[in-house]
């Protein structure tokens, strides 16, 4: 699908088709770990592509992410099409008038400014279960029930829940997590 945009590097492209990932929620804890993020040594295809893919692929997501909205798609696609292995680096510099330490230090900042949504968290959760990254699930089925605010996001979260205990073994997690929710809902 993003051949119509041209050729670009993995970091590009993968960074384009995960933005709707996990990745802000794991950028956010990574930082808050100071597990360094940095975009510059994964601008080299090489290191990127032999680099620990999840990390590469949650930072080149959230920095894609950060491009697209702080500058604009059209730019990011510009970027795009212009890139390849050889002027990654270049091209980014170029396409947005800043140097890549620039971008990588407002992207760090920006990071600790996105928010994650209750809908995010869920489908985040979802595609862990998905995924079999029961781990994941729990994680995010756990935020999920800390940020309900409605009756339907607190029964969803109670089901996200009891499915990720069950999921990971914690059968008892999943009886408290389905009692919980049938004394929630009284059409049960």
């Amino acid at each position: 699908a993003y051949r119509q945009y041209g050729y670009a590097p993995a970091f590009l492209v993968d960074g384009f088709a995960n933005i709707g990932s996990a990745a802000m929620d794991d950028l956010k804890s990574a930082a808050r770990a100071n597990q360094g993020i940095s975009v510059t040594p994964l601008l080299d295809s090489y290191r990127y592509l032999l680099s620990d893919p999840r990390k590469s692929d949650m930072v080149s997501a959230g920095f894609v992410k950060y491009l697209i909205s702080q500058y604009s798609l059209d730019r990011f696609l510009s970027l795009y099409a212009a890139a390849d292995d050889l002027n990654l680096r270049s091209s980014i510099e170029s396409t947005y008038g800043k140097s890549i330490d620039e971008l990588d230090r407002e992207f760090h900042g920006w990071v600790d400014t996105v928010k994650v949504s209750f809908m995010q968290y869920q489908y985040c959760a979802d595609r862990a279960e998905a995924l079999f990254d029961y781990a994941g699930q729990k994680k995010y089925a756990t935020k999920l029930h800390a940020m309900a605010i409605t009756r339907v996001d607190s029964l969803r979260a109670f089901m996200a829940v009891g499915r990720a205990a069950f999921n990971s073994g914690d059968f008892y997690g999943a009886t408290a997590a389905q009692l919980a929710y049938m004394k929630f809902d009284s059409s049960l």
